[in-house]
């Protein structure tokens, strides 16, 4: 029988969503919610497990492991307090609000001997796991560029902008690819709703290897885009989240025709290969490896290492938006 050894801090609008995936590969324990959210009280009749306050979850030694899916600006304090009383810990992103937060925490898990994992959820997706299998395997040759998208028109939270809301998920998918140190940074944005909020950001990146990278990201675009394209040297392999799982990585095997000269031209696979993927919920594999690696104290699979870095580069982003130029690191 598995064991029920997990607990969900923060029962809002993704936390939701995690409680109820937990509760699938039974393993959820309790709920705590500060803020007493509609869902957190149903949870506990529906599930049959506690509702706690955030102190007896800390007190209780059957709970092994705490996922935080609370307000950004709480996480380092309910991270360390859960790392102090040997819990293992899952942060959703972003892990915390700064640098100096990050290092510390990523120290103290070090220190207790505990597991500290980010939720950078599209790195457990199939889909994207397919992606990066093609792009690593050298199926459409050395990568040379990389273009994202996620736009979609919808709810916005009034302390977080489009940068640091979208952005990780992509930087996460677009590092993995490259697997290289950045080397500058240039972003530009739009700010529509809140004075000091973008709602609109294009980001470029540009990587030590050479490898480029593009990421548009957008709260008020009028459908939904979830696309990521890495363009190698004689192909492509475009992963599309909007698409059926038939349709979600399809790899594009283009040629080069030399006409004379000074003259070439392309020459398209415009219908491409369909991978066939495993139809599998992404969040319930991240889970899955988190109650992996509480049950063998081994490292995840998305580290503080990555959410560290992804945070330099947002922090350089902002930067470059405040002084309209690229930033080198």
């Amino acid at each position: 029988m598995k064991k029920k050894n997990i607990a969900v801090i923060g029962c809002g609008d993704w936390g939701k969503n995690i409680a109820r995936t937990l509760n699938e590969i039974d393993h959820l324990a309790a709920i705590s919610d500060h803020h007493h959210s509609r869902y957190a009280a149903d949870f506990s009749n529906q599930y049959n497990i506690p509702l706690l306050d955030f102190k007896e979850v800390l007190k209780d030694d059957t709970i092994e492991g705490i996922v935080i899916a609370t307000p950004a600006e709480t996480h380092y304090k309910i991270a360390f307090e859960a790392l102090k009383n040997g819990k293992h810990v899952l942060v959703e992103k972003p892990l915390v609000k700064t640098l100096e937060e990050a290092e510390s925490l990523k120290n103290f898990a070090i220190e207790q001997k505990k597991t500290l994992m980010v939720g950078h959820l599209l790195m457990y997706h199939p889909a994207f796991q397919e992606l990066s299998r093609i792009c690593h395997s050298g199926g459409i040759g050395g990568i040379k560029h990389i273009a994202s998208s996620r736009k979609n028109f919808g709810k916005i939270y009034h302390k977080d902008s489009a940068l640091w809301d979208l952005g990780p998920h992509d930087l996460s998918m677009v590092l993995k690819i490259a697997q290289s140190p950045i080397k500058e940074v240039f972003a530009v944005s739009r700010n529509l709703v809140f004075k000091n909020l973008n709602d609109i950001v294009t980001l470029h990146l540009t990587f030590k290897n050479d490898i480029t990278a593009e990421i548009n990201l957008s709260r008020l675009n009028p459908f939904k885009e979830q696309k990521i394209s890495a363009i190698g040297e004689f192909g492509a392999v475009v992963f599309d989240d909007t698409k059926e799982w038939a349709n979600k990585v399809i790899t594009h095997k283009g040629t080069v025709e030399e006409l004379d000269q000074e003259h070439v031209k392309t020459v398209p696979d415009f219908k491409g290969e369909a991978s066939i993927l495993k139809s599998e919920q992404p969040l319930k594999l991240e889970l899955e490896h988190f109650v992996h690696c509480v049950a063998t104290d081994s490292n995840p699979e998305t580290p503080a290492d990555e959410a560290i870095q992804i945070m330099e580069i947002l922090m350089a982003a902002d930067e470059s938006i405040a002084k309209k130029k690229p930033i080198t690191l």
